[in-house]
């Protein structure tokens, strides 16, 4: 957890990340209050346009500042000269991987960016952000059940049994709904590629 934050003057490290990191080193409440001001704005907007809300932007935001404060404490981080970067990205990654597994557990984040910006890093980071955008598109396609099915299913983990339940299914009738609404998903997939 973090330390008690030193109270210090707002500082302005658009052109000092390296100031930046040792103040975040340092536990200076400017450094924090800087991020915040600079930085989160643009992971909200990232995951609120990839299919999260301002609680989720907020939240990873949180988990991610905790986890770069714990890398740079514990000597993980190596300062590269492009802070903000290395922030986002990991930003990103949560993301990411929340949207993938469904998961709100909280996985230690310990990337150190490369020296660098890699083309192919990035181009597959933008296939990655396409493929989301497009399959996100296609689940906003479909009718309200079937997504309210899909997302107890899939992101809360729910069982069929619990599925059921809560739609007034039988946990087959639950079953047999959601294959149907993966198809119609499908169908969708087919018609834009066709």
């Amino acid at each position: 957890m973090l330390k008690i934050l030193k109270k210090s003057p707002v500082k302005d490290y658009s052109n000092n990340e390296a100031l930046l990191v040792q103040d975040i080193r340092d536990n200076e409440e400017s450094a924090f209050k800087f991020l915040y001001s600079e930085y989160y704005d643009t992971v909200s907007r990232f995951i609120c346009s990839h299919g999260g809300q301002e609680e989720d932007a907020r939240d990873i935001f949180q988990e991610v500042v905790i986890s770069v404060w714990h890398n740079i404490t514990e000597g993980k981080y190596e300062f590269r000269g492009y802070f903000k970067t290395y922030l986002v990205q990991l930003c990103k990654f949560k993301w990411y991987d929340k949207l993938k597994s469904g998961s709100k557990q909280h996985t230690e984040l310990t990337w150190n960016p490369p020296d660098g910006p890699d083309a192919d890093d990035r181009e597959e980071m933008e296939m990655r952000e396409q493929q989301i955008a497009e399959m996100l598109n296609f689940y906003n396609r479909i009718d309200e059940k079937c997504r309210s099915l899909l997302k107890m299913f899939y992101f809360e983990k729910k069982s069929f049994k619990q599925v059921g339940e809560a739609l007034g299914l039988t946990p087959q009738s639950a079953k047999n709904q959601k294959y149907r609404c993966i198809k119609k998903i499908k169908e969708f997939y087919k018609t834009t590629r066709s």
